[in-house]
């Protein structure tokens, strides 16, 4: 019995010493840290190149990794805003993530030009098909809105560009002894052959001749 229990003791010291984790096979859960150069927004003007800050991944024992960088998203042709996206992995299968947001904004010279009223409905039961003519101004931010609503006598009517991608649009003007109220929104701006922009916005807009009820219409342009 005594040979019988040193001979376990023995067997059971071994699998010990084989099943025990060395200090040095610690597992690695930490991912690796990502940092962008640059800004986390950026801005480009519509038809421009977008150029990449670049970024750098290092593990958490101070190892720089490889970085995958895909801006596949980004289309400087249209407005909008777009992310790219970046990724990088550690030998353990670590994985980090990050973005950086990407604005591709219009002025005011890509809103100018003859737009045709696509559709227009008025609370009055009204509405017309007709054109408008957009311009610039000496005022940064701002456009000239020609001839909207119709009317007998022409409103010129001013509209600024707000938001990241100057597709915010706001009406609050008076013309004519009319004010003109309202809201818009740029449902698309898209360079074709890099020339000049085909867009479509609509407009959410109030005029008021102070005598009569103001009248509310929604209008859609396109050019």
């Amino acid at each position: 019995m005594k040979t019988f229990s040193k001979i376990s003791g023995i067997l059971m010291l071994a699998l010990t010493v084989l099943v025990t984790p060395s200090c040095e096979d610690t597992i690695d859960i930490f991912p690796p840290v990502i940092t962008l150069d640059g800004d986390l927004e950026v801005f480009v003007r519509l038809g421009d190149a977008y150029t990449e800050p670049g970024a750098v991944a290092t593990d958490d024992d101070g190892t720089d990794l490889t970085i995958s960088v895909d801006d596949t998203a980004v289309n400087t042709e249209a407005v909008g805003t777009y992310e790219v996206l970046y990724s990088a992995t550690d030998e353990a299968g670590n994985t980090a993530t990050d973005v950086r947001t990407v604005h591709v904004f219009a002025l005011e010279e890509d809103y100018a030009g003859t737009y045709t009223v696509q559709s227009e409905a008025c609370d009055d039961g009204s509405g017309f098909i007709y054109d408008v003519e957009i311009q610039t101004t000496s005022t940064s931010g701002t456009v000239l809105l020609i001839n909207l609503g119709d009317f007998s006598v022409e409103a010129n009517v001013e509209m600024t560009l707000g938001g990241n991608t100057g597709g915010e649009l706001a009406i609050n003007d008076t013309d004519g002894g009319v004010t003109f109220t309202g809201t818009g929104t740029l449902n698309s701006m898209e360079l074709t052959g890099g020339v000049e922009p085909t867009v479509n916005l609509t407009l959410n807009w109030t005029f008021d001749d102070g005598v009569n009820p103001a009248v509310a219409c929604e209008t859609v342009l396109a050019k």
